[in-house]
């Protein structure tokens, strides 16, 4: 399961985010790649991170999947650049890193514990196949053996 965030001017569909201004907005952010020796871009990553990817959507939304919390520093830090807002997956906004830490960790911790519970099922299902396979065995053994 994932989640997106983004960075969008108000307004959204009316205003996109230029690809000329993303590009000057990465390019001011040091915690940021882009991919060498091209002129447009409309990727750039965490140089400490390069799974953590930052997107221009073709509808000029900047896009960051399942980010993490350096991510959202850096997201942060460009909607500043740009005048524009950090949004969550159902568009609305978040104030400050820290805001996006709170409103998140529920979420966080649910999708965690499903992922738990999810790998507790499938031993428990793994264990269920091998004590009747075994059972069938010992139960093979015992009758074949008369």
């Amino acid at each position: 399961m994932s989640y997106h965030v983004y960075v969008a001017y108000n307004g959204f569909k009316e205003t996109p985010i230029a690809p000329a201004n993303f590009q000057a907005a990465v390019k001011a952010c040091p915690e940021l790649s882009v991919p060498p020796k091209t002129e447009s871009f409309r990727t750039a990553w965490l140089k400490e991170q390069k799974r953590q990817r930052l997107h221009l959507t073709v509808y000029g939304l900047i896009d960051a999947q399942a980010p993490s919390e350096d991510l959202i520093h850096v997201m942060f830090k460009i909607a500043k650049i740009l005048g524009a807002r950090v949004y969550s997956e159902r568009l609305k906004p978040y104030d400050s890193p820290e805001d996006w830490e709170k409103r998140t960790r529920t979420y966080r911790q649910k999708t965690e514990a499903a992922r738990q519970n999810y790998r507790r099922q499938k031993n428990l299902r793994l264990l269920l196949w091998i004590s009747f396979i075994t059972a069938c065995l010992v139960i093979g053994w015992m009758t074949g053996g008369k």
